[in-house]
């Protein structure tokens, strides 16, 4: 059949229309605009066939611009590899943190995120952030880990302790917390925070302390879970007790289940070799937790009280407080209700003493995103209590407190 006249005319005009194809191809490749969509698309597929066309005068007179921003991305690709380790700032200071918004400090900023989350990952280093620019100098290296429930304790009818042993170290603060979620499922969805009430080191990981009381559904769940389940861990988050300025003859005071960060804090000063005096108050005595550690850790020189009066002195803390009050007190570290709270702030400032509150507000995601529990500060500006707090000087609340 490829011997007929139809079939050699039909080979004849597939050969002209392949050789016109070309000669088109080529002289439209040489316009910067063809060009540059041909290196763009690269072997990703084939030529698309073009109709040869005349050129016209307008044509030759305006020729197709080059797609600018295709003409950038050389640019921003150089600028990023050419970026130091430390990041990029706007050039005006060190310190200044008007950066522009240019391809290279987004740059800067994505690798400083992939930095943090690979340390987060991996567990190697914590601390201070020294290496991620001005932003961050200072800010504790904060840790997601899965942790295992390796003990619970009964500590009244409401309340219990539970130690979880977390693979990686945990550097924590008298006053921080961490954000503990419960299972894989979306219900329950948020975490939820928790004091921290100690922290020991290991040969592999931390041991941690937590004091829990039961009041929802999760507290339930804790308390039911058995022994070996994981746990997952965020932390430790927020800013604690300034133990550093705490003085001579510091003045600890604990409300309920705001003992935690009270205790932690008394266990550190302890072994500071710094004299204190603590101050325990509950609304019964079997909701009075780990009195004889408490006697032990502040040698004697502890006072609990009730409000039914049914162990130690018969009263609220802070009257109980106000009746013993000694002169020399440098400072008050307290955490418990907001009432309790508001009454020991006043009582400082009759006194003329710094007071340091562990605030006990609602959170749903510990790092200062959701706004939940903002408190309102003494200049009329409202600040995340997880993130500027929990723990505030009382000069820095407002009238409130």
């Amino acid at each position: 059949a490829a011997t007929t006249p139809n079939a050699w005319r039909w080979a004849a005009g597939s050969t002209s229309r392949v050789a016109s194809w070309l000669k088109n191809a080529t002289t439209a490749t040489n316009t910067p605009a063809t060009a540059m969509a041909v290196e763009s698309r690269g072997h990703r597929g084939r030529q698309p066939k073009r109709r040869a066309t005349k050129t016209t005068s307008s044509q030759r007179a305006n020729p197709p611009r080059p797609n600018q921003r295709a003409l950038q991305l050389p640019q921003a690709r150089a600028a990023k590899r050419a970026l130091p380790a430390e990041g990029v700032t706007c050039g005006h200071s060190s310190t200044c943190r008007e950066a522009s918004p240019t391809p290279a400090t987004r740059a800067a900023s994505k690798a400083s995120k992939r930095r943090r989350r690979c340390m987060a990952r991996h567990g190697t280093a914590f601390g201070k952030l020294e290496a991620f620019g001005d932003n961050a100098r200072g800010m504790d290296i904060r840790v997601d880990q899965k942790a295992v429930l390796v003990g619970r304790q009964t500590l009244s009818p409401s309340c219990f302790a539970l130690e979880l042993a977390c693979p990686s170290p945990l550097q924590a603060e008298p006053g921080q917390f961490v954000m503990v979620g419960v299972g894989s499922a979306a219900d329950p969805l948020l975490r939820r925070p928790f004091s921290v009430a100690g922290v020991t080191p290991k040969e592999r990981g931390t041991a941690l302390q937590l004091l829990v009381k039961e009041v929802g559904k999760v507290t339930a769940m804790l308390r039911s879970l058995p022994l070996g389940s994981e746990l997952a861990v965020l932390g430790p988050l927020g800013r604690g007790f300034d133990l550093a300025s705490a003085g001579p003859r510091p003045v600890l005071v604990a409300g309920g289940i705001g003992l935690p960060p009270v205790l932690f804090a008394a266990r550190e000063l302890r072994r500071q070799g710094t004299e204190f005096a603590f101050f325990y108050g509950a609304s019964s005595g079997p909701e009075l937790l780990l009195r004889r550690e408490i006697e032990e850790i502040a040698a004697g020189r502890v006072v609990f009280c009730t409000d039914d009066g049914s162990f130690g002195e018969h009263g609220l803390v802070t009257e109980v407080l106000g009746k013993r009050w000694q002169e020399g007190t440098s400072r008050l570290l307290a955490c418990g209700p907001n009432p309790m709270l508001q009454a020991l702030a006043a009582l400082a400032r009759e006194r003329g003493v710094e007071a340091e509150l562990s605030l006990e507000e609602p959170m749903a995601c510990g790092v200062g995103v959701c706004l939940g529990c903002v408190v309102r500060l003494a200049d009329g500006t409202y600040a995340p209590s997880c993130q500027k707090g929990p723990v505030f000087r009382a000069t820095e609340l407002s009238e409130r407190w």
